[in-house]
């Protein structure tokens, strides 16, 4: 679990404003385990009382990824899901349940990233990498 004060204290030194909503959805980030929908993280601030609406959570969100403290994840080209930044990770994706899990290689990939800029001349910035398949409860 990352701790949400620490996010705080970022904001803070950025100077930039801690508000109620900033803090209600990087406290609920720094909660879960898995990147959140934004029905997942409206639904998650509701029950916590945090009660705003959902244009101001797409502005908060796109706020926190602005400032590097929140990843958008893209699965599958559409589905947007959102995590706190932190230690670099890719993620598992149930075609059963829809759950996204965090999964972190021991292997290192940046050979793969070196030998695509070499064979290829491209320059890779950042990867993304998403498994497919059944979680342990869908699995038949």
């Amino acid at each position: 679990m990352k701790n949400h004060e620490d996010f705080f204290e970022q904001l803070r030194e950025k100077g930039l404003r801690l508000t109620r909503a900033r803090m209600a959805v990087i406290t609920l980030l720094a909660r879960v385990d898995a990147p959140q929908s934004i029905p997942e993280i409206l639904d998650a601030l509701r029950e916590m009382g945090s009660l705003f609406n959902k244009t101001t959570l797409y502005r908060e969100l796109a706020f926190l990824v602005g400032h590097g403290m929140v990843k958008e994840v893209i699965v599958s080209g559409e589905k947007r899901y959102y995590e706190l930044v932190g230690d670099h990770h890719h993620h598992t994706v149930c075609l059963g349940c829809g759950s996204i899990r965090d999964i972190i290689f021991r292997e290192n990939l940046l050979h793969i990233e070196r030998a695509i800029s070499e064979q290829e001349g491209f320059q890779v910035l950042e990867h993304s990498l998403e498994f497919f398949g059944f979680c342990r409860t869908c699995k038949v």
